[in-house]
Formats: C-alpha cells, structure tokens, sequence
C-alpha cells in the first residue's frame, strides 16, 4: 500500500501507532540499561549466596559484587541520626568555605527506601561551585536548583541517602 493512497484516518492511525512506538522505544532506550543492570546485580547476589559461580569467573563476581554493595553501602544509612546530624555535619564540611548554610528539618520526598532533606546554600557563584563539589564527594545529590533571592544567588541542594535495613 503506497503512504500517497491513505485517507485521513488512515494516516492518523498510523502517525498514532507510529508515535507509540516511538514512545516504547525510547523508554526502553532510556531505561534498559538500568533495568539490566539490576537484574544482573540480583542474580549475581543470588548466584554467590548459593554457590552457583565457576572457579575462573568467581573472583570477577565477587569484586563486581564488592563494587555495588560498596556504592550501597556509601549512601545508605540510618535515616534518624542521618536526618538529625544532617545540619552539624554539612557545616562541618562547609565550614571552610564562606557560604551561608540553611536547613529546615522537615521530610521531602521521604519513602519506605529513602530519606531526603532539602538545604539552601547562599554565597556567590565561585563559592558555590565548590561547596557543591565538597558536598557530592559525601552525599548523593539528587536535585540542584539555582535561584536569586534579594540579590543574592543561592542553591536549593537536596540530598538523599537510602535507609538501613532493620
């Protein structure tokens, strides 16, 4: 069938199905990988639970397997002294730097997985830039945003870490 001959409808319908295919294949594209690699790190994890590895890959698994339980282990924690030392320990971190630190205790976009908590840097660009750098070598940053408020520049920086298992 030549695209020329289609009606209206027909070329609707097909711009639709074109566009759901589109769609699919881009989140699969975006996605996939993600997806993958969690697969794979579960049946490695399941694999060396149960012994099921041979003798020449057995030191490759392991030290995948060291590697993401490594960057687990980096940004989990308990969420309770996390939350309550959050402020003590980023002006600990901050303190070298001459930007202004604030930070309201209250639970953003905490789920049964993970505890987040928002704070606001102020100072200028330069100083800013690097107290970013300080803090992402010891948190997960999950969002930046950057905004001005009575002439002053400040980030609203939330950080997350994954809570413990109990």
């Amino acid at each position: 069938m030549i695209f020329k001959d289609w009606t209206y409808r027909q070329k609707n319908k097909g711009l639709l199905v074109f566009a759901i295919v589109l769609l699919v294949l881009s989140w699969y594209l975006a996605f996939g990988k993600t997806f993958a690699l969690i697969g794979d790190y579960n049946r490695l994890r399941a694999g060396v639970a149960n012994g099921q590895t041979r003798a020449l890959a057995k030191v490759q698994l392991r030290e995948k397997l060291a590697r993401q339980d490594s960057l687990l282990q980096r940004y989990a924690a308990d969420s309770t002294l996390w939350v309550g030392s959050l402020l003590s320990q980023v002006g600990g971190l901050l303190s070298t730097q001459p930007v202004g630190v604030s930070y309201e205790n209250k639970a953003v976009g905490t789920n049964s997985l993970t505890a987040e908590r928002d704070l606001v840097l102020n100072g200028s660009f330069a100083q800013l830039q690097k107290a970013l750098r300080i803090l992402e070598k010891d948190y997960f940053v999950k969002s930046i945003r950057a905004y001005v408020e009575k002439e002053q520049l400040k980030y609203s920086i939330r950080l997350v870490s994954l809570k413990t298992e109990v």
